[in-house]
């Protein structure tokens, strides 16, 4: 049976600080179609964690109403899937199969949902669930998700290949143009903003986001509007697998239940009013003449058209007066340029003096795109018709569930406050950090945190000498190249992490074994974090995140239990008799197996974390300094003592293995650098990339202060982590 973690049991009200409620409320004023743009660009901030939370509630809350009844059984949740599948189905097979042509408009109004499809499995793993069974099965699929597998395309990518098999080259999700492109309705953009906003809640809504996976993939509306049909499949046989495994030993009585199929359902009737959102894009389609699509393109393009238009009149009036008023009506103006000498050409043989404007050699060509441009050419040509243009009739979606949504919104009460300002003792603060669902009250402090860390790392990179005082890494500063880079540490790997190696002169008695492994034992639990919030969606296609993702999702075995670090390190402290609570639990915070003096490593790698895009750069160096360290003589001691006492050595193997230089996370986290750098200097130009190359460094520098015991240079303010202690840190 998988169990949910204890984390998403806890219910407790989250505390944010007290700024936080404003933010939110502001975030959820938005016209959908923005909210869902910052729900894309905005993966830090803790108002959008507020408003992501608020809108999970209430939708849970209204779709379906609070007291509707909920399914007894795991069957009769099967039973309910099962008919709107085939409700929904028939009502999209109905249409494809009367117009063919239709499956591009459906595919367009799909486009935000679609492009999210797995979104929510974007945080399951992380340092609060790891290493429960039914978090990693969820962690597989996103795996599949991210990176494929062997003879199979991510599924984002196949997806993206559907639509461009049905001549929709939409931009990608993180470009501004996407909602552009799709023009899709309020049910489209807040069913796209409810499932991003689980993404951000992937400890504490994990029974919700169960319930979403099965029910989406149960579904199965993106393989009736177009496919790929055997990810679907297969997909949904997991997602049901999955769910079964979870409640069948319990049924309804497990925990988690109640949220789970409430979810489900709730997710059940967002998909029927996606497709009613599809379907009625249809019939205005259908039902709107060329007249009232060229209104829209024009209203789409008016709000850019500048001052350069000055000189254009259409009934006396200039281009640029017209579009600037406050009070513009696409339709009329239609109307009128309809008539005008610019779109009836002299010659019937002869494109008018718009449409010679807007082809190749024309100011305005490239203004529009391919559908548009096609659009206006036909409607040129109908130019004569005496036709007069109405405004469209009110085709939009009747009152729905997402209208009650909308007006309970406003009315959400909100959630507790913390209004501590400076950063609690570290066990405190670790907790607060381990469980960031909890308490997004504490990422300012995050912040701060990490600014330190960083501020305190830039002195290393000035640091006197040759380099030879450095034992395991060499963090000072040299101006970036490919060649100098992977110089610097072709040196560092043969002269600092292979030369010395040496067996070891001593074997230290068991207790000391124990003591040492226990000093590493935090930065172990929490194994790949500074990576956990690597690539997530709209992310997805830079090379450097997804190489960070590729990294964590080894750590985390693929989604296998059996291979995942943070299971082997559980292995190994048992193996020693050394048995901890969960790093996520309270409990934890009065164990006293691990000493206070080995936190300052794990608070700085959590904290980062939090931040993938403000220190993605500095991510990227951190990364590179934690993945070549573990490749020498430490981790080669460490397996030799544990073997000469009998502990187990699983945790210390993989990582010398997996790591290695020739093709491992080591080279991997080299190559992302290089590759990232070379990208920067290609888009942006060199002084850009000299910028990001030293972010990087101080990143990589930021890991060397917690591993070196190198003297401070006189001008840099004292680090915990480089006054002479033995490193605090756990080999990576």
């Amino acid at each position: 049976m998988l169990s949910f973690p204890f984390a998403c049991l806890d219910t407790a009200p989250p505390r944010f600080s007290p700024d936080a409620q404003a933010q939110g409320r502001a975030l959820l004023a938005l016209p959908p179609a923005q909210l869902f743009r910052r729900f894309v660009t905005d993966k830090e901030s803790e108002g959008m964690r507020w408003a992501a939370l608020a809108l999970i509630e209430t939708v849970l809350d209204q779709i379906p109403p609070r007291d509707a009844p909920l399914p007894d059984s795991l069957a009769a949740l099967d039973e309910r899937l099962r008919a709107r599948r085939a409700d929904l189905g028939q009502r999209l097979h109905a249409v494809l199969e009367h117009d063919g042509r239709a499956r591009r408009e459906l595919l367009r109004e799909r486009a935000p949902v679609r492009a999210l499809s797995g979104v929510w499995l974007d945080s399951v793993s992380q340092p609060a669930t790891q290493p429960a069974p039914l978090v990693n099965r969820l962690f597989r699929a996103r795996c599949l998700d991210q990176q494929g597998a062997p003879g199979r395309q991510p599924q984002w990518q196949r997806h993206h290949h559907v639509l461009l098999d049905n001549g929709l080259a939409l931009p990608e999700l993180a470009d501004p143009a996407f909602e552009r492109a799709c023009l899709a309705d309020t049910a489209s953009w807040l069913q796209a903003c409810f499932l991003q906003a689980l993404a951000l809640y992937g400890a504490r809504c994990l029974p919700e986001i169960a319930g979403v996976h099965w029910a989406f993939h149960a579904l199965a509306v993106d393989a009736a509007v177009g496919g790929p049909l055997d990810d679907d499949a297969a997909a949904r046989d997991d997602a049901a697998g999955l769910f079964q495994a979870l409640f069948a030993q319990h049924g309804s009585a497990t925990p988690g239940w109640p949220r789970a199929a409430r979810a489900a359902l709730a997710l059940a009737e967002l998909e029927s009013l996606q497709v009613q959102a599809m379907l009625t894009r249809l019939c205005r389609q259908a039902r709107r003449n060329l007249d009232e699509r060229v209104a829209e393109i024009v209203a789409r393009h008016a709000p850019y058209a500048g001052k350069q238009h000055g000189k254009v009149k259409v009934d006396g009036e200039t281009l640029a007066d017209r579009f600037a008023s406050p009070d513009f009506d696409p339709h009329a103006f239609v109307r009128a340029f309809k008539a005008s000498p610019y779109v009836r050409a002299r010659d019937p043989r002869q494109p008018c003096r718009f449409m010679g404007a807007i082809q190749f050699g024309g100011p305005m060509f490239g203004v529009f795109d391919a559908d548009e441009t096609m659009t206006l050419q036909a409607w040129s040509l109908q130019a004569a018709s005496p036709e007069t243009l109405q405004p469209p009739a009110n085709h939009d979606m009747p009152q729905t569930a997402w209208d009650a949504v909308l007006a309970a919104l406003p009315a959400h009460p909100g959630f507790d406050t913390l209004a501590e300002t400076v950063a609690p003792a570290p066990r405190q603060f670790f907790h607060r950090l381990v469980n960031i669902e909890q308490f997004p009250a504490v990422l300012p402090m995050a912040r701060t945190h990490a600014e330190q860390g960083l501020s305190a790392a830039a002195a290393l990179l000035h640091a006197p000498g040759d380099g030879s005082a450095w034992r395991h890494t060499d963090a000072r500063a040299f101006p970036y190249s490919r060649d100098a880079l992977y110089a610097r540490f072709d040196a560092i790997y043969h002269d600092k992490l292979l030369g010395p190696i040496a067996p070891l002169a001593e074997m230290p008695d068991a207790e000391e074994v124990v003591f040492t492994q226990k000093t590493f034992a935090l930065g172990n639990l929490i194994d790949g974090a500074w990576a956990y919030r690597s690539a997530l969606r709209g992310r997805h296609l830079r090379a450097a995140d997804r190489a960070l993702f590729a990294i964590y999702a080894d750590e985390m075995g693929q989604g296998d239990v059996a291979q995942n670090h943070i299971q082997l390190i559980h292995q190994v402290l048992r193996s020693m008799d050394v048995h901890l609570p969960h790093i996520a639990s309270t409990d934890f915070i009065e164990q006293e197996e691990l000493l206070d003096e080995i936190y300052p490593f794990a608070l700085y790698q959590l904290c980062l974390a939090q931040f993938p895009d403000s220190y993605r750069p500095e991510i990227l160096g951190f990364n590179l300094g934690i993945e070549m360290f573990g490749l020498g003589e430490l981790r080669l001691h460490e397996i030799e003592k544990l073997r000469r006492w009998g502990y187990d050595t699983a945790y210390e193997v993989t990582h010398l293995s997996i790591d290695n230089y020739g093709s491992g996370h080591a080279r991997s986290s080299l190559d992302a650098v290089a590759d990232h750098l070379d990208q920067v200097a290609l888009s942006l130009g060199p002084e850009s990339a000299a910028q990001e190359w030293r972010r990087i460094w101080t990143g990589y520098a930021s890991f060397a202060q917690f591993v070196e015991r190198m003297p401070t240079p006189p001008a840099a303010p004292q680090s915990p982590a480089r006054t002479g202690h033995a490193p605090l840190h756990a080999p990576a």
